[in-house]
């Protein structure tokens, strides 16, 4: 999960085109073992760790989510988290994460793979197999 799923993909379609039997019923080009060899670096695809260099505002943004949801677990753990102030937790969790994401992907990182599938799936030579009844 912290590098791009994109760098497997194309490494399989060079080797097998795409939508290959062996990808889904193969176990060695199961993306769970294949991704590691791809974990370096100039690979990372964290939302605050990209290539080799790392955006420090989205890590504190990330780091603060992450301690302002364990305060609101604890003080709602205990029984002190009301309305009004559960309310603005969720804000300030929504905002934070709204930010992230923008940051992260302001394109959209959902529309880059997507892309990249249709471009692989337009040059890919599909062989019709005759459907029988």
């Amino acid at each position: 999960m912290v590098v791009n799923f994109n760098l497997y993909l194309e490494e399989v379609y060079a080797k097998l085109g795409l939508y290959h039997p062996a990808t889904l019923f193969d176990p060695a080009y199961s993306p769970l073992l294949r991704q590691i060899a791809y974990v370096r670096p100039e690979n990372l695809d964290l939302g605050w760790a990209q290539g080799r260099s790392i955006d420090w505002v989205a890590l504190g943004v990330g780091l603060g989510l992450v301690l302002l949801s364990a305060g609101a677990l604890g003080a709602a753990w205990r029984g002190r988290l009301r309305g009004l102030m559960a309310g603005v937790l969720i804000g300030l969790l929504i905002l934070g994460a709204a930010f992230s994401v923008v940051r992260y992907a302001p394109a959209g990182d959902v529309a880059q793979a997507a892309g990249l599938l249709a471009a692989m799936e337009r040059r890919a030579r599909w062989r019709r197999w005759p459907i029988r009844s």
